[in-house]
């Protein structure tokens, strides 16, 4: 999690969305990866089955 949260803020995006959390993980330990990398990037959430982010269509003319 902090090497995505450390490609995240390099990379300037806007949100990090983590997925593909390894089974070693109890979905109580969740949490915890979350805050880790919000100390890199804060804007850091973990994904949900079925959820749905919007991402705007930049056009570059």
């Amino acid at each position: 999690t902090l090497q995505a949260a450390d490609t995240a803020l390099k990379a300037g995006v806007k949100k990090l969305c983590l997925t593909h959390i390894s089974s070693r993980y109890d979905r109580g330990d969740w949490k915890m990866l979350e805050d880790e990398a919000g100390k890199i990037f804060a804007n850091t959430v973990i994904s949900e089955d079925f959820m749905e982010i919007s991402i705007p269509l930049k056009i570059i003319e």
